[in-house]
């Protein structure tokens, strides 16, 4: 991807670069409490700002044995806050060459 290029799926969704893998991935393999700090955080985000899709999570995991339900969970907000972390990398991207291409 080159500076400035935001990937997205066909239907206009942020891609997932290999670059913010790597980031999340060494981040929280050097110390998984910081991982779980990390999806409690997103996980409080979500329930505040996506509603509708926690109702929607609610409903699948149901139709798991509730054993499985704490799996489950992690998986999906894992998911969002990657979701959320690679927008915010995109974010930060765009701002920065747009900043750099005023200066020139």
């Amino acid at each position: 991807m080159t500076e400035g290029e935001q990937l997205k799926t066909s239907m206009g969704m942020t891609i997932v670069t290999e670059e913010t893998l790597k980031t999340i991935t060494g981040e929280f393999t050097k110390n998984p409490r910081k991982w779980g700090e990390y999806l409690e955080r997103a996980k409080k985000r979500m329930v505040v700002e996506q509603p509708h899709l926690i109702k929607l999570l609610e409903r699948i995991a149901g139709k798991f044995p509730k054993e499985r339900h704490n799996e489950l969970f992690e998986i999906a907000v894992a998911t969002y806050s990657t979701l959320e972390q690679q927008a915010n990398s995109n974010k930060m991207s765009s701002s920065f060459s747009v900043s750099s291409e005023s200066k020139e």
